[in-house]
């Protein structure tokens, strides 16, 4: 049986959050090779703009009739009534591009995505025409974040700073370790992005990712200890120059898993994967400080690797 790609969507309320699905929901290509359907062979990342108007998706490991490899970025409208995806305009690439959920800057000006080079790491910077949705990479793009050698499993998110100013790159070669997150200062003219001194700067050896608050103030980085003792270390930020200081504020024990961190939307929570559990720890919005939550950690869906957490009014 052919494997199907689609997009579920879902409204959420009641005071339990309860899902309801959407019209037209799941979302699903009638015709995988075909670049205008809605979504492609291989989703890996999606994001959405600060105001829920539009909507991106990543995917890759198409193929056009010449048999070259088509790696594609999918942009929807959100129907702002019934919540629905439409089908928008389709950027096309040869290169490998992924987006992270805090790829697009809090003005919706630039899409970002992490972008693998036959030899290096990159970021694409895409400028977004709120009205079509049009992507146009800027200037520059895609800007060079690391080399890499064939065969290495590399991790690479993106962060977008709350002010829109910084980026950050925070990369990991699963087997050996580092180097570390890399800050970006933006152009708010050009979306042109220029590496902040001090670059990369170490946020754990085998840090498989990192979140920022949304004060902009702290790194939370996933520290794997190639994958045998894991847990969180939190960074100070320097809000002004994009800078991180390298001494942890603090550092907690999680898992022995690889680990994803979620931090809820008033940054009150931190949430982090343990394969079979979740450990839970609130955070001291001035500090950064985690405070292991009682009864944490607790028990969810066996080998859970992605979530979000929502706020119901």
């Amino acid at each position: 049986m052919e494997s199907v790609n689609a997009i579920y969507c879902f409204s959420i309320a009641g005071s339990e959050g309860q899902p309801t699905s959407l019209p037209g929901s799941p979302f699903i290509a009638t015709n995988l090779d075909d670049p205008n359907s809605f979504i492609g062979l291989t989703p890996n990342g999606m994001t959405m703009d600060s105001q829920g108007r539009f909507f991106y998706l990543s995917d890759y490991d198409g193929i056009n009739d010449s048999g070259q490899s088509i790696n594609a970025i999918r942009a929807y409208t959100i129907d702002a009534t019934s919540g629905a995806l439409e089908n928008g305009p389709v950027l096309t690439s040869t290169a490998v591009a992924q987006l992270s959920v805090q790829g697009i800057d809090p003005a919706s000006k630039y899409l970002y995505a992490a972008t693998v080079l036959s030899s290096s790491l990159a970021i694409s910077v895409y400028a977004i025409d709120i009205t079509t949705q049009v992507l146009t990479e800027v200037p520059g793009s895609p800007f060079f974040v690391t080399n890499t050698y064939e065969g290495a499993p590399y991790n690479l998110s993106l962060l977008v700073s709350p002010t829109g100013n910084f980026v950050y790159a925070s990369v990991t070669d699963i087997t050996d370790g580092g180097p570390g997150t890399f800050v970006f200062s933006v152009d708010p003219a050009t979306g042109a992005l220029a590496v902040v001194p001090g670059s990369p700067f170490s946020t754990g050896i085998y840090s498989s990712g990192a979140i920022l608050h949304p004060n902009g103030k702290f790194l939370y980085a996933t520290e794997t200890a190639n994958q045998a003792v894991a847990g969180v270390s939190v960074f100070a930020v320097d809000t002004t120059n994009g800078t991180i200081d390298t001494t942890p504020v603090s550092s907690v024990t999680a898992s022995d898993y690889f680990g994803v961190n979620l931090i809820d939307p008033s940054g009150q929570v931190l949430v982090f994967n343990n394969s079979y559990t979740a450990s839970s720890f609130t955070i001291d919005g001035s500090t950064g400080l985690l405070t292991a939550a009682t009864g944490s950690p607790f028990t969810v869906a066996p080998g859970w690797e992605s979530a979000i957490i929502v706020k119901i009014p």
